[in-house]
């Protein structure tokens, strides 16, 4: 969880080109009368990059088929589809033959999963796209890992719910730092508490809070047969030097609070990377979904969001490891940060909570509902944001009167907002969740 700087200073003002659909006001980013809960009335493509692999289609074969079948006979609603090298996010859906406004799954499915690297199909175009549509991603470092994806999807779709699910809530905190006490106080602890109506009445709660947060906790809690079917964890990620491939390795793992001094550099003890969740003796219940709240644990772009004109970040832009090693470990789905994550992810305007974007997204699923729709909120509260961050810019090019610190504060929350984004197919649920019809 990054600290911003006082003045963002002129580079940071660019404008990103988001792709603003109806979403910025319509609370229902399909057209009237579709179900978000029925595949056969969303749609579902899966979207190569220009170079994918033949041999990833193959692998991801078992997967393809059975969301084709789920789908159903309309052959509009399902498709395979390849970006073209180059192409943004507006001029792929303006291909596809849709328009700004609600979703019409029959000119192009709702779900839509990507599988390509982010040098390939960048960051930018998973969240233009995500802003009126339910997104994810696959690019996994090897072919057997997507086949493994493939397999367990398949046999979590089998899964329905078999006893009282698990919510877990992981937020560390280090000492007196103001950052991760209210990551740790509005997510891990208070958050719980508000969605507890939404949950089923019984779902068990688990919270590991302030001190109890540590790295051997997550292991224990990720590794024991009483794992989660739902986790979010709020915290510090590990950032390392550019290049090499301890970045790519380590960069978006998730920091305990063993780390005490944070002026200090973070001891490996202290975080939990992708190689702690290989060495567990469980893997994820089939169908578990996780969000992960720290910078950089969803991936990096090669340039800073937030200061572009800094010297790169990373030799290119990567899908951190930690989620890969998830979604190869029985989870369905993690949703989390591209680069930094500020707290402006939860807090507007200083100390107001927005955790009911969290909160809707967790009680969606708790609900049965797909990822792709429970993360709906996300991109609205981008659209909105970007709303209100175009309008002070607008004012203050004019040479208006504008509040810079407001600006500045919007810039954060959008970009905060913007990379945001999932891993793994949008149309998974949380199978424990979802009750046999």
């Amino acid at each position: 969880m990054a600290k911003p700087p006082r003045d963002p200073g002129a580079g940071m003002q660019k404008r990103h080109g988001a792709v603003l659909r109806a979403a910025t006001t319509n609370a229902r980013p399909l057209v009237f009368g579709v179900d978000p809960n029925q595949l056969a009335q969303t749609g579902w493509a899966v979207v190569f990059g220009h170079d994918t692999c033949p041999r990833v289609r193959e692998a991801l074969a078992p997967l393809l088929a059975l969301r084709k079948k789920q789908v159903g006979e309309d052959t509009n609603l399902y498709r395979e589809i390849t970006l073209n090298q180059g192409e943004t996010a507006e001029q792929f859906l303006t291909r596809m033959g849709t328009a700004p406004g609600p979703a019409q799954p029959k000119h192009l499915p709702f779900h839509l999963l990507l599988v390509a690297s982010p040098q390939s199909v960048s960051f930018d175009v998973q969240a233009d796209l995500a802003v009126g549509r339910g997104v994810g991603r696959l690019c996994f470092p090897c072919h057997d890992d997507y086949t493994h994806y493939a397999q367990q999807m398949v046999e979590a779709e089998q899964r329905f719910r078999s006893g009282p699910a698990l919510a877990a809530f992981f937020g560390p905190n280090h000492g007196l730092e103001a950052n991760t006490l209210a990551t740790s106080t509005k997510l891990a602890r208070d958050l719980p508490k508000e969605i507890a109506a939404a949950l089923p009445e019984d779902c068990r709660r688990a919270t590991w809070f302030g001190a109890e947060a540590t790295v051997p906790a997550l292991a224990k809690l990720l590794g024991s047969e009483q794992r989660p079917d739902l986790l979010l964890t709020a915290g510090h990620g590990m950032q390392m030097p550019v290049g090499g491939p301890a970045q790519t390795r380590y960069q978006g793992g998730l920091i305990g609070c063993e780390w005490e001094d944070t002026r200090a550099r973070v001891p490996r003890a202290a975080c939990f990377a992708a190689e702690d969740l290989a060495a567990l003796p469980w893997t994820a219940r089939p169908g578990s979904v996780a969000v992960l709240l720290a910078c950089h644990s969803g991936g990096t772009r090669r340039f800073d969001a937030f200061n572009p004109q800094a010297p790169p970040v990373a030799a290119h832009p990567f899908v951190a490891a930690l989620p890969n090693a998830m979604l190869t470990r029985g989870w369905s789905a993690v949703v989390a940060h591209v680069d930094r994550a500020y707290l402006h992810s939860f807090l507007w305007r200083g100390n107001t909570s927005t955790s009911q974007t969290y909160g809707s997204f967790l009680a969606a699923l708790a609900a049965g509902y797909p990822v792709g729709w429970a993360a709906e909120p996300f991109g609205l509260r981008y659209a909105e944001i970007q709303v209100h961050y175009d309008r002070l810019k607008a004012a203050a090019a004019a040479g208006l009167p504008v509040d810079r610190q407001a600006l500045s504060d919007l810039w954060f929350a959008l970009i905060d907002a913007r990379y945001f984004l999932t891993f793994g197919d949008p149309a998974a649920r949380a199978r424990n969740f979802v009750t046999r019809t």
